[in-house]
């Protein structure tokens, strides 16, 4: 079950993430935005404050913080199960342009619900991103259509996108 479980990822999922981690999507959403990292890896301690807002991907987590702030939001400390890799450059993104859903009471059901509201901005993006940017033109297979498809996937089944995660 846990192979058929990857590969339902690999299809869909994996895709998705992917996207929603490539620099030209960042700075198609959010205006202003600088990206450290997209291409590597950076870390977000020690960075001075900034007029601008700032995502940070770590190599394996992405951070973001908003213009004048000092602090970085960190999807693990409420949206994201610790140590997983799925929805944090999406839930990263989202916390800059003010699309958090309202913080729900703690227990690992939270995150089925915080997945769905995930896709649902993931799909946002896909169908209001200009079909130049640079992401769709990437591979011939990330399309709108395609990633649309994923998107459409992963909200038909949107629990599998929590449980077949590896806890840390």
């Amino acid at each position: 079950m846990a192979e058929i479980e990857q590969e339902w990822v690999d299809i869909n999922l994996s895709p998705l993430m992917e996207f929603m981690g490539d620099e030209s999507v960042w700075m198609a959403v959010v205006p202003g935005v600088k990206v450290e990292g997209a291409h590597g890896r950076a870390s977000s301690r020690g960075k001075p404050k900034t007029p601008y807002p700032l995502a940070v991907f770590s190599g394996a987590h992405w951070n973001s913080r908003k213009g004048g702030e000092s602090v970085f939001f960190d999807p693990y400390d409420h949206y994201q199960i610790p140590g997983t890799n799925q929805f944090c450059q999406t839930f990263a993104m989202m916390y800059l342009v003010d699309s958090l859903p309202l913080p729900l009471p703690d227990g690992l059901e939270k995150h089925y619900e915080y997945a769905v509201y995930a896709l649902e901005f993931i799909k946002s993006v896909i169908i209001n991103l200009d079909a130049t940017t640079e992401a769709f033109n990437v591979t011939p297979s990330i399309t709108r259509k395609t990633l649309l498809k994923k998107v459409n996937e992963c909200l038909n089944y949107p629990n599998i996108t929590v449980n077949a995660i590896e806890l840390p």
